[in-house]
């Protein structure tokens, strides 16, 4: 019985000594821990800029190493390190302010003439600064505020030189004649332009439907790309608004195929096909005919001709 008394007493003193080491250990590894200890476990904290690569053990400390190209960390327990945040969103109108480092992320800041629509840091989306006019500005545009005009009520004219009321009296009279005799020699002009403006188109028409004739009526749709090539997107523009294609459609393709003027031209010329239907390839040279584009015209039948 004093045997068994004796090593339990033994094996007890053992498991006090253990445990008073990993306290000592741990007490002697959390003082040297200059970025702080992590709560959960009590390991060192990595230094900003790296990451943890082995986490402590009772016997050993934590293991970082530094964070890879284009990513960062602030001081933390994190097994892998944040990538950098890009300035360049499309259509956010921000630019970098201070580039990304190890240890700190990207900053962005608003572009110039532009603030920040929202007080969230960081800034996610910047918009135009308001353009004053004549009434000039109370408070300028900055990063965080849009800029203030000035009141036009708050405006009077004042030191109006007095005029006696008999001169202002015969200078509106005077004034008036004038108007009332301008007014008559613009609007015969007017009409007289009129009439040789209507004249000129009447024969242009003519000549164009002459033309037309010669046009053969070929179907564009295989013709697509190699006829999109030949307008271009300026052209084809021209020619959807001469369609009545309205805005929003042009500026869909626009926006379906950013950076590549190409395909927005081949998105616009199949949308303009489709609403223009039978005869288009009469109704395409006729327009850029009436738009002057006479080289673009020429190109095109050139190449209708040989599709025919």
């Amino acid at each position: 019985m004093a045997d068994s008394f004796i090593w339990f007493s033994i094996c007890c003193a053992f498991f006090v000594l253990f445990i008073v080491n990993n306290e000592s250990l741990a007490s002697s590894s959390n003082s040297s821990c200059s970025d702080g200890v992590d709560p959960n476990d009590g390991c060192c904290l990595c230094p900003a800029g790296q990451r943890v690569k082995q986490r402590c053990t009772a016997t050993s400390q934590t293991v970082c190493e530094l964070c890879e190209r284009g990513t960062y960390n602030a001081p933390s327990s994190l097994e892998k390190c944040q990538p950098c945040t890009s300035c360049a969103h499309p259509n956010a109108n921000l630019e970098e302010a201070e580039a990304c480092s190890p240890g700190r992320d990207t900053k962005c800041r608003c572009k110039k003439d532009y603030f920040c629509g929202s007080d969230t840091e960081p800034c996610k989306l910047c918009h135009l600064c308001t353009t004053c006019g004549s009434e000039g500005i109370k408070q300028d545009c900055n990063a965080t505020s849009d800029r203030v005009c000035n009141d036009e009520s708050n405006y009077t004219a004042t030191n109006v030189p007095i005029v006696p009321i008999v001169s202002v009296v015969l200078v509106s009279v005077l004034v008036l004649i004038a108007l009332i005799v301008g007014v008559g020699i613009w609007r015969w002009k007017t009409q007289r332009k009129k009439k040789s403006i209507g004249d000129q188109e009447q024969q242009n028409e003519s000549a164009m439907e002459m033309q037309d004739l010669q046009v053969p009526d070929v179907d564009l749709e295989p013709l697509v790309p190699e006829l999109s090539e030949k307008l271009g997107w300026t052209v084809m523009k021209d020619v959807a608004i001469s369609s009545k294609i309205s805005k929003i459609a042009i500026d869909n393709c626009v926006r379906n195929h950013q950076g590549n003027s190409q395909e927005q031209t081949c998105e616009l010329l199949g949308i303009w096909i489709e609403k223009v239907g039978h005869g288009g390839s009469r109704e395409l040279i006729r327009i850029l005919r009436k738009l002057e584009k006479k080289a673009t015209a020429d190109k095109v039948l050139d190449m209708l001709m040989r599709n025919e």
